[in-house]
């Protein structure tokens, strides 16, 4: 049983209703009821609308009705009233057994004083098990079954296989708006609003049964059920449904001053960036990204949705723009790779000796569409070398631009068959001009740069990739660490305070079994005599109030006889009453952090791991991964921040990997089995050709 489907909301009665009553209707014009109204009789719905208010008989050739109460059981019924009077509205229908309401109004909890009316909307749901959209929302449409119920769009969009979920209903415009300048439609748009009740979960499960969507544009600026969104974006990974993501909210004011590394460098957002990571979302970050993603998506999904290959060949007529292509497909981490000599001597045969018979292949500046369809033609015959085709084609004034959009048109149809996408770049043409009415009219998409198409192309393989090795990773085991955890939960529950002094981190360091530094605790001068370490040392407070100690002079290092034991501890003991000696790491090959951190809101913790030290929030170079995690997860964090080389005998440094691995499973495990811990810290962690070995710690509880 699916996520929507096991508990008791309906979204099918709210996208595919056979009834709809509008509350709150006017006959001013201006008003968004009349505008929905408006909307709602164009798209040619055929189901039966039944408007209500009061104050008036009759409305676009409809009777109206003076209350809810009087109307017809409905599938749907949609609000635009004042918060206070919604609820009195919704309540009636509820009573009288209407199940299922969108709320259009604004009022709620986006304003502090309408959170009380979004808190009792939710009571309503419960109350009379409401399926409750919104509010605060522009609706929905639903193509497919000539629905508008929403203030988007004054039309009805085009038929199309992309779905829209949004959080902010200008968002859901603006992408309706790119595509129909494009000739493109959408399948559903849903404006999700305060989500008060219904969440984005309850319609990605609506859309994963959804025959019309192929792939799911989601804005999101929050998600409440990160479990179930979790749990039904994995199932249309699966069937190879792709959700693209755009984030809102990803720059607060100001950092609140925090209590870890791990809390200065990743908070609430890297959460979802986890999340994104993890189930392989497209994330868009910016707006033109998005836009470039959904045309491809929504031009030749079928041919590229199983891609796993970075080849692209380039053929143009213009020497610099191939140059330039070039470097943008690299960039974006495609494969340009020079052609075999078979095709570039089918090549000699039609183009002149100025040609570039690489890749790009530049058949020069006077190419006319002849020559284009040629070149094309022979391209088909070497397709094994390449896997999508990038067509760059220059408007020389010399040239027919319109014939040449025409011929690369024409053998569309014959590179489909072949399972090759091909991708135009203009460079800056009008692309929506009547000279590509044709091309537009093909699976072909056109970008105006090629930065544009290539970044597209890279983020679908890239997707493709990755799902396949999530599909393949997704039910490997948590790995179970021997390890007595009840030791653990013991030190944690008898410390009252909400930082665990640094003696008590490192007996659960010992306990981890992990690598520290030999070590001895220092309350008073004579612990000094014969403490059995060796030189240098490092003397630090045992303070565990202190996050920067380098900052607070509660560290000195380099001690290098007895003397300077001496001197530093009378130093040290003036600020601090309790201190530790550590034997000082001199080889410091490397310096990572590795961190933990649990969001409350959504209670939901990631690993970090990233470069430590005292520069850590300098540096800010982390990547976060979702708990629980995966070998597999923790090399490709380390792939991602460019360290995996290190760890491969680069410059005949022998690092261990697995030494890394182990530390990141066995904090994996540990917040895992004990969920009192909120934040750790272990910065640095050291690495060299003798180890791992975590030199510091820091342990919040909640």
């Amino acid at each position: 049983m699916g996520v929507a489907n096991s508990i008791k909301y309906n979204i099918k009665n709210l996208l595919e209703p056979e009834s709809i009553a509008i509350i709150g209707v006017s006959s001013n014009k201006e008003h968004i009821s009349y505008s929905f109204l408006e909307n709602l009789i164009n798209s040619n719905y055929e189901g039966v609308i039944y408007p209500v208010n009061p104050k008036l008989k009759a409305i676009k050739g409809l009777k109206v009705y003076n209350d809810i109460t009087q109307i017809p059981l409905v599938d749907l019924a949609v609000v635009i009233l004042k918060p206070n009077i919604a609820l009195e509205v919704i309540e009636k229908g509820a009573i009288k057994g209407i199940k299922n309401f969108i709320v259009l109004s604004s009022g709620f909890a986006e304003i502090e004083e309408g959170e009380i009316y979004q808190n009792q909307l939710q009571e309503l749901s419960n109350k009379y098990n409401l399926t409750i959209l919104g509010p605060n929302c522009v609706g929905v449409i639903n193509t497919y079954y000539n629905l508008n119920a929403s203030f988007a769009t004054k039309y009805l969009p085009k038929q199309g296989h992309i779905s829209i979920i949004s959080q902010s209903g200008g968002f859901t415009i603006g992408v309706v708006k790119f595509l129909n300048r494009r000739n493109l439609g959408i399948s559903k748009l849903i404006s999700v609003g305060n989500k008060a009740v219904l969440q984005e979960s309850h319609f990605l499960e609506y859309l994963y049964n959804d025959e019309k969507t192929k792939a799911i544009i989601l804005y999101f600026e929050d998600i409440k059920n990160i479990d179930e969104f979790e749990q039904i974006s994995l199932k249309l990974l699966e069937i190879n449904k792709p959700i693209v993501v755009f984030k809102g909210g990803i720059t607060p004011k100001g950092q609140i001053a925090s209590s870890s590394h791990t809390a200065a460098l990743a908070g609430h957002n890297e959460i979802f960036d986890s999340l994104i990571n993890k189930l392989n979302l497209i994330k868009a970050d910016t707006i033109k990204d998005l836009y470039n993603i959904t045309l491809l998506l929504s031009k030749n999904f079928e041919l590229f949705k199983d891609k796993k290959s970075k080849r692209v060949l380039i053929i143009t007529n213009c020497g610099g723009c191939g140059v330039i292509t070039t470097d943008m497909a690299v960039k974006n981490n495609l494969e340009v790779n020079s052609i075999s000599e078979s095709f570039k001597n089918e090549l000699l045969t039609i183009l002149p000796k100025a040609a570039g018979l690489n890749n790009p292949i530049d058949i020069v500046g006077d190419a006319d569409d002849i020559r284009f369809k040629q070149t094309l033609q022979i391209t088909l015959n070497h397709k094994e070398e390449y896997d999508i085709l990038l067509v760059v084609p220059a408007q020389q004034s010399t040239i027919n631009i319109e014939k040449v959009s025409n011929s690369i048109a024409s053998l569309e149809p014959e590179f489909t068959k072949s399972n090759i996408p091909i991708v135009c770049c203009m460079y800056s043409l009008n692309t929506l001009s009547k000279e590509f009415e044709k091309i537009n009219q093909t699976n072909i998409p056109i970008y105006e740069y090629p930065e544009d198409a290539t970044y597209a192309i890279s983020k679908i393989i890239e997707y493709n990739l990755n799902r396949q090795k999530l599909l393949k990773n997704k039910n490997l085991p948590l790995i179970e660490i021997d390890i007595d955890y009840s030791l653990i939960q013991k030190i944690i529950l008898d410390n009252k305070n909400e930082f665990l002094p640094l003696s008590e981190c490192i007996k659960i360091l010992k306990i981890l079994d992990l690598n520290t530094p030999k070590y001895k605790i220092i309350d008073n001068i004579q612990d000094l005599e014969n403490i059995n370490l060796e030189y240098p040392l490092v003397m630090k407070s045992l303070s565990s109030e202190i996050i920067h100690k380098t900052e607070k002079q509660a560290i000195i290092l380099n001690i290098k006889n007895y003397q300077e034991l001496l001197n530093s501890y009378n130093k040290l003991k003036e600020l601090y009453p309790s201190v530790l000696i550590q034997e000082m790491i001199i080889e410091k090959d490397l310096e990572l952090i590795i961190g933990y951190k649990k969001d409350k809101i959504l209670n939901k913790g990631f690993i970090l791991l990233g470069l430590g030290g005292i520069f850590t929030e300098i540096f800010k170079k982390f990547e976060t991964i979702l708990v629980p995690l995966n070998e597999e997860d923790i090399i490709n964090a380390l792939n991602k921040l460019n360290l995996i080389k290190i760890f491969q005998n680069y410059r005949n440094k022998n690092y261990n990997l697995q030494n890394i691995i182990d530390i990141v499973l066995k904090i994996n495990e540990l917040v895992i089995k004990i969920d009192k811990i909120e934040e750790i810290d272990l910065n640095p962690v050291i690495i060299n050709n003798k180890g791992a070995f975590v030199v510091d710690i820091r342990l919040k509880k909640n």
